[in-house]
């Protein structure tokens, strides 16, 4: 194969100089209520320095919009957008096999994949993703408003799930309700399940930037009511 078998994660930049492709996976954080890219562009920056030849794939969640900024910065790196649908403390077991059955491939313009030019970085993803994931290869903004759609949809679950337990106050029945509701196959049993809210790193934080991207919108208003039921914004 083509391909080594290892993933190599290291925070010593120099190793980075004779790699074909660099994985950019590092926090987003929450600033004035949107999701933030100033640690991938620090990420970017420090390893491009490096070496500017590789093929660069960002895994972290990005605001609406930004890899078009981010390729207005790296004009000259070559830069995909594939956000991993992994597990919270379950990385590399979830990134292989990913819960949502799928992995996201961003391009930047439809040109990228009409040839067999990128071709390399489907190629890639097989080689590491358990043969029946799917790979679904679509454009940037697409997988940037999906990434945050996915976390949206898990939170809405948890919290309409907290909210029936808090009707029905017996924990018993709550559960029996949900028990009955998870066995419809169109609603699907994870996240149906009442609990903590919808806590985290990742959902909170992804359906306020949602909230504020969608702005003056149904969605915003839905997202919005949704947020305040869950009382986690603080939280973050």
């Amino acid at each position: 194969t083509k391909y080594k078998e290892v993933l190599t994660f290291t925070t010593d930049f120099t190793r980075l100089k004779d790699m074909d492709y660099i994985l950019i996976f590092v926090s987003t954080p929450m600033v004035k209520d949107r999701l933030s890219i100033i640690n991938v562009i620090s990420a970017l920056e420090a390893s491009a320095v490096v070496n500017n030849k590789a093929t660069y794939i960002i895994m972290s969640t990005l605001p609406v919009g930004e890899m078009r900024h981010i390729h207005d910065i790296f004009s000259d790196i070559r830069l995909f957008y594939c956000p991993p649908m992994v597990r919270q403390g379950n990385f590399l077991s979830t990134f292989t096999n990913p819960p949502s059955g799928q992995q996201l491939i961003g391009y930047n313009h439809k040109s990228d994949f009409d040839s067999d030019v990128n071709s390399d970085i489907i190629d890639l993803y097989k080689f590491w993703l358990n043969k029946e994931v799917a790979i679904n290869v679509v454009p940037e903004n697409v997988a940037e408003i999906a990434k945050l759609c996915i976390n949206m949809m898990l939170a809405t679950k948890i919290i309409i799930a907290n909210s029936i337990a808090k009707w029905v106050d017996n924990k018993l029945n709550a559960d029996l309700i949900c028990q009955i509701v998870n066995h419809d196959p169109r609603i699907g049993t994870g996240y149906f399940t009442p609990g903590g809210p919808a806590a985290g790193r990742c959902l909170p934080r992804d359906i306020i930037e949602l909230e504020n991207a969608a702005a003056d919108t149904d969605l915003s208003k839905l997202l919005k009511v949704l947020n305040e039921i869950n009382k986690t914004r603080d939280l973050i």
